[in-house]
């Protein structure tokens, strides 16, 4: 399960708690007065640290430019910046636009409820640039608008049904496809009309928009893709019938409790039936694509060749352990394996494929043990291999065609850092572009010439420069310091690494109460999170947990000393490290934390008796595992939004890792903490959403009556009508004060 489904409320405020404590170390020399300790007024309070950044930033087709929103007190602004001029230009106040269209809206209304599409998740309302760059498409409440960026004006495009998402312009900028109501339809710019491409027979069929559990776990949205000469879409259509519908209830809708009926796969049960089509946007029809006879498999992403004459897919087998990449005619249908990854474990599929050139794409592999780059043809031929080394490519960012180069983002220098790396085509003149210690995210232009690198460390609050393709910084586009926060402590994360019964080393961090006094007893809190091929909690960066951050160094504070510990089957160590925890998740996690914990206990300066752990999502699960099968090291745990047993959790996932239930039962039964509930001694607050459509709420309702039947007491919270992570600023701030209040408490801090 991942941390990178949140909602946009959710994100927006796990941004103001990042950037919260921006400046503690890097702001200006200590004043001479005694220093501020931060508490959770402080994070109640939270307004009186934020510093606004640039937000959904968008590169314009001439590859030198780039709209940005920047907030300004009430006021949120559109901004254009060109690298070539080092000039920005202010183009319109944002909220002003929106309030233009919303009267034209007049009374239409939306209800959160309303907003929830066919899949069971938000609707997604990014912003797209035309292909020329003149203008804007978006949407308002469901409905399209154009924004044209000269004039500083908007107009509605298309109104009707549940609303239209994932809208996008034809490479020719001349129309629009969206998807409304589970069918595809496509706009004409010129004439205003509305024509609509497929026609569903019932709800239980998407046209155009993927599954929940694609979404989830396969990274797949939008499920359509423009043919290079405008003329046709590719698009997948899903055959939801097979799945049995999971009922999530809103119950502070009055004065009856509303049912949202989500159909969601669970592990070893059926899945949508994917089919793969081409339409004649003209002509209408759809041609469907040759996938095999194995109906029971996975279409994890798919585009066109740049020359428009074959559509490339990515087909996964149920079983996950074998990812072909094949060609297909858009005429008769038929197909071509073009590459085959396999891995007895699992593959891991590509999220996209990057055409260099009509003959020659990029494609990544874990075949000789570490994710790399290697160039083929198109008839199949692999070219060469651009990486090598224990290290992995974690993202391609994009291609310079003039210097026939790649941009990406590798964990070549350290598996703590993830830095920005070049290397050319023939595989030669390989260079890491960032200097600073540190983890880095690039955002490149269209043509390659300049990107953006998003970075911070623990001693530099987050910052984006704008870069050349050399890697040369030409500007300072944005820096989190606050000078407010030179009044408080700092609180500095110490690295090192801890070695295992085993011989294995393992990453570990550490942040120590300021004016730490090693005569003294400090209780710890250890964070974890540890899912298999998830990121890392030990890493080089300004806030390591987002926007749990502030909360854990309002802890450190308090006295408590905040512990984390990267276990095998995180990235960037490699297929073989990935791979220990196939078919028994959960084992190697908790032995690594539990090593954790044994070093700790060495330490003269940590009190073992005053021990908690918490997480959320899988790191709820870990903290779950933690208390009942290694209940002597810890007093108390915090458990947010767990998963009990992974029968409950959905088929990509669980089985990626674990197999088909039916082909694991030792495996699944030896991993639910469900089945060790009786050995719960610890002090135990559990929370989660009661509308979570990603780890259900039944998670948590059988893991309570399994205690209960033990007669185990705990703690338990729900927060009415949230996801996953909560989205209300109510319900955000009162889980904070209930952890806060809960650990205090249970660890006992002052003694």
């Amino acid at each position: 399960m991942s941390e990178r489904k949140r909602c946009l409320r959710s994100i927006v405020f796990s941004i103001t708690l990042l950037v919260c404590f921006a400046a503690t170390l890097a702001a200006s020399p200590a004043a001479a007065e005694e220093k501020r300790k931060l508490t959770l007024e402080d994070l109640l309070d939270s307004s009186k640290f934020f510093k606004s950044r640039p937000t959904q930033i968008m590169w314009l087709p001439d590859g030198q430019s780039f709209l940005y929103f920047y907030k300004e007190g009430m006021h949120n602004y559109l901004w254009r910046f060109d690298t070539e001029s080092i000039e920005k230009e202010k183009i319109a106040e944002w909220n002003e636009i929106q309030k233009s269209l919303r009267e034209k809206q007049g009374e239409r209304k939306h209800s959160v409820m309303d907003e929830v599409n066919a899949t069971g998740n938000f609707p997604r309302a990014a912003l797209t640039v035309s292909p020329g760059g003149g203008s804007l498409l978006g949407s308002l409440n469901g409905d399209l608008y154009i924004f044209d960026i000269k004039s500083g004006k908007a107009k509605f495009l298309a109104t009707g049904g549940t609303g239209e998402i994932f809208a996008t312009f034809s490479p020719d900028g001349k129309k629009i496809a969206f998807v409304r109501d589970g069918d595809l339809y496509v706009l004409d710019m010129a004439s205003a009309e509305v024509k609509r491409l497929t026609e569903r027979p019932g709800d239980h069929i998407l046209n155009g928009v993927a599954d929940w559990v694609y979404e989830e776990e396969l990274d797949l949205q939008r499920s359509f893709w423009w043919s290079p000469d405008s003329q046709r879409i590719a698009y997948l259509q899903f055959d939801t019938s097979p799945i049995e519908t999971f009922p999530i209830v809103d119950h502070l809708s009055s004065p009856v409790a509303e049912l949202e009926q989500q159909r969601y796969p669970k592990a070893g049960g059926p899945n949508s039936i994917v089919h793969l089509g081409i339409i004649d946007v003209s002509v209408g029809g759809t041609t469907w694509i040759d996938i095999g006879e194995d109906k029971d498999i996975y279409i994890p992403c798919f585009n066109w060749l740049p020359s428009g004459r074959e559509l490339w897919y990515q087909w996964l087998n149920r079983d996950q352990t074998r990812l072909e990449l094949r060609f297909a005619d858009p005429a008769s249908g038929q197909y071509r394996t073009v590459v085959v990854d396999e891995d007895p474990a699992w593959v891991v599929h590509n999220k996209d494929v990057l055409f260099t050139d009509e003959e020659r794409f990029l494609w990544i592999s874990e075949r000789d043990g570490w994710r790399h780059l290697y160039l083929y043809r198109t008839d199949g031929t692999l070219i060469n291999q651009l990486t090598r080394g224990k290290w992995e490519v974690l993202d391609v960012n994009g291609l310079n065609k003039e210097k026939k180069a790649i941009l990406f983002q590798a964990s070549e220098k350290s598996p703590l850092e993830r830095h920005i790396y070049r290397v050319n085509l023939n595989g030669t003149e390989f260079k890491r572009l960032s200097s600073e210690e540190g983890i880095h995210f690039a955002s490149m232009s269209a043509t390659g010439s300049y990107y953006l690198d998003t970075w911070s460390n623990p001693s530099t609050p987050t910052r984006i420069d704008i870069c050349n393709f050399e890697g040369e910084k030409l500007l300072n586009l944005h820096d989190s310091r606050l000078p407010v926060m030179a009044e408080y402590e700092p609180a500095t994360p110490e690295f090192f690494t801890v070695t295992a019964e085993d011989g294995t080393i393992l990453n570990a961090l550490m942040i120590k109460p300021p004016h730490f006094d090693p005569e003294k007893k400090y209780p710890v809190l250890v964070y974890v999170y540890g899912g298999p091929h998830s990121g890392s909690t030990v890493r080089k960066s300004w806030d390591a947990w987002s926007g749990r951050s502030l909360f854990l160094k309002i802890l450190v504070h308090q006295g408590i000393i905040i512990f984390s510990i990267d276990n095998r089957g995180t990235r960037t160590r490699g297929r073989d490290w990935n791979r220990l925890v196939h078919r028994r998740l959960g084992y190697w996690e908790l032995r690594d934390n539990v090593e954790g914990v044994r070093y700790l206990k060495t330490l003269p300066y940590i009190d073992d008796e005053r021990m908690g752990i918490f997480g959320g999502s899988y790191g709820g699960y870990m903290v779950l595992l933690a208390l009942f099968k290694a209940p002597e090291h810890f007093n108390v745990g915090i458990s947010l939004s767990p998963v009990s047993d992974w029968r409950f959790y959905d088929t990509i996932f669980a089985e990626r890792y674990m197999d088909m239930p039916q082909d694991n039962p030792d495996g699944y039964r030896e991993s639910a903490p469900l089945n060790f509930a009786e050995n719960l001694e610890s002090k135990l607050l559990l929370a989660c959403g009661m509308m979570d459509n990603n780890v259900h709420m039944q998670n948590t309702i059988q893991l309570a009556e399994g205690l209960m039947k033990a007669g185990k007491f705990f703690s338990l919270m729900p927060y009415p009508r949230e996801r996953h992570s909560p989205v209300a600023l109510h319900h955000q701030m009162h889980r904070f004060r209930l952890m806060y209040e809960f650990i205090m408490s249970e660890l006992s801090c002052g003694k």
